[in-house]
C-alpha cells in the first residue's frame, strides 16, 4: 500500500479568481515541487510567486527553487527570494518564463549565470495512442519506491537523488502517481504524474543508460498522461530536456513557453 501524508504547509497557487499572467503549467510545476518537498521542506508565498526550500543540500533546482507568477515588480520578487534562501543558507534556481522579459533582465544582472539551455514547457490535451508492449507498474510497496529511486538516480546521473527522494518522503506526496516501466521482469525506466486542479504534470521521467532506447520514456509518459486525464485533468504538461524533446513531440506534446533557469549561489 502506498504511504500518503497530509502536508503541514503546502501553498496551492492556482490562478483561479485572478488575472492570469503566467502559464498554469508553471503553477503545476511549483505545486509539484511544494508537494514533494515533503514534511521537512519549507514553502512560502512571496510577493509574486512561491519559494520552496529543502533542509538538505540538493543537486538540482526542483527542491530549492523560486517560481514567479506575476511579472510585476521583478526586483522585489528577487529580493524576497534571495533573502529567503539566504536564511536557508542555500543556493536556488529561478524558473522564469521567457514571457517575463523584465524578470529575466533582472535575473541576468543578479544571478551567478543562466543554465546553458532553456527548458521547453510542453502541453497535450489528449492521451497519445498506446503503442508499447512494455508493462507499467504503479509504485506501491517500499521495495517499488526504492527501485524507482535507484532507476531515477541512474537515469539523471545525479548521485544522491535516490536518498533525497526518500528523505523528502516524496512517494507519499498527495496528488502523485509513481510508476516503473518493465520489459518482462526487467525494469527499464520511471516517471511520476501529478495533478492539481485541471492541470496534470509529468515529472522524473528517467531511463538509465543501460536500458535507454527501448521505448520506456514514451511508454511511461503515455501511461501517466492517460492516468492524469482519468483523474480529470484537462491538459497535461511537462518540462522537456534536449534528449527527451523528440520523444514528447512524437507523442503529440506541443511547446507552450520556454523557461529560463537562473542559478543563484548561497549568500555568504
Amino acid at each position: 500500500m502506498r504511504r500518503t501524508w497530509a502536508p503541514a504547509k503546502i501553498l496551492l497557487v492556482t490562478a483561479r479568481g485572478r488575472e492570469q499572467t503566467t502559464p498554469w503549467t508553471l503553477e503545476n510545476l511549483a505545486e509539484f515541487v511544494a508537494a514533494t518537498a515533503g514534511r521537512p521542506g519549507r514553502v512560502e508565498r512571496a510577493n509574486a510567486g512561491v519559494l520552496v526550500a529543502s533542509p538538505v543540500p540538493v543537486p538540482n533546482g526542483y527542491f530549492n527553487a523560486a517560481f514567479p507568477f506575476d511579472q510585476a515588480e521583478p526586483t522585489r520578487f528577487l529580493d524576497e527570494a534571495e533573502a529567503f534562501f539566504a536564511d536557508q543558507k542555500s543556493p536556488f534556481v529561478l524558473w522564469a518564463p521567457e514571457t517575463f522579459p523584465d524578470l529575466i533582465e533582472a535575473a541576468e544582472a543578479r544571478s551567478s549565470g543562466a543554465a546553458p539551455d532553456s527548458s521547453p514547457q510542453m502541453v497535450i490535451r489528449t492521451t497519445p495512442p498506446a503503442r508499447s508492449t512494455l508493462t507499467i507498474r504503479e509504485v506501491g510497496l517500499d521495495a517499488d519506491s526504492t527501485l524507482f529511486a535507484q532507476l531515477c538516480e541512474a537515469g539523471y546521473q545525479t548521485p544522491g537523488l535516490a536518498w533525497i527522494l526518500d528523505r523528502h518522503d516524496a512517494f507519499g506526496a498527495p496528488g502523485t502517481t509513481w510508476a516503473v516501466a518493465f520489459d518482462g521482469e526487467e525494469p527499464l525506466g520511471v516517471g511520476c504524474g501529478f495533478v492539481s486542479g485541471e492541470t496534470g504534470g509529468v515529472f522524473y521521467v528517467a531511463t538509465p543508460p543501460a536500458t535507454a532506447r527501448r521505448g520506456a520514456a514514451a511508454a511511461i509518459t503515455t501511461w501517466l498522461t492517460a492516468e492524469l486525464f482519468a483523474r480529470d485533468a484537462k491538459l497535461v504538461t511537462l518540462q522537456a530536456s534536449d534528449q527527451g524533446l523528440p520523444v514528447y513531440e512524437r507523442l503529440g506534446f506541443k511547446e507552450q513557453v520556454r523557461l529560463r533557469r537562473f542559478t543563484f549561489e548561497a549568500a555568504s
